[in-house]
């Protein structure tokens, strides 16, 4: 939500969290490692339930600690 009223208030050419600026450099200097690193946390998480077709979402899947790091690193930008 600060992100939103800097870029509304200020007006800055550029709003990115500063994982996202890392991320973005990261890229650029080693693109198939982060393409590597992309895949592996998508794979952390599985599909839902939902996703797979399964009306019934008793198969409650437990939470990995990886899973939890991931989203933890990663907070407040895709999990």
């Amino acid at each position: 939500m600060e992100l939103v009223v800097e870029a509304v208030i200020n007006k800055p050419l550029r709003v990115a969290t500063p994982m996202g600026k890392f991320l973005s450099i990261a890229n650029a200097v080693a693109p198939k490692l982060m393409q590597v690193i992309w895949n592996i946390s998508y794979r952390m998480f599985p599909d839902s339930a939902a996703a797979q077709g399964i009306k019934d979402d008793s198969s409650n899947n437990p939470t990995s600690s990886e899973q939890v790091a991931m989203a933890a690193i990663m907070k407040g930008i895709h999990f």
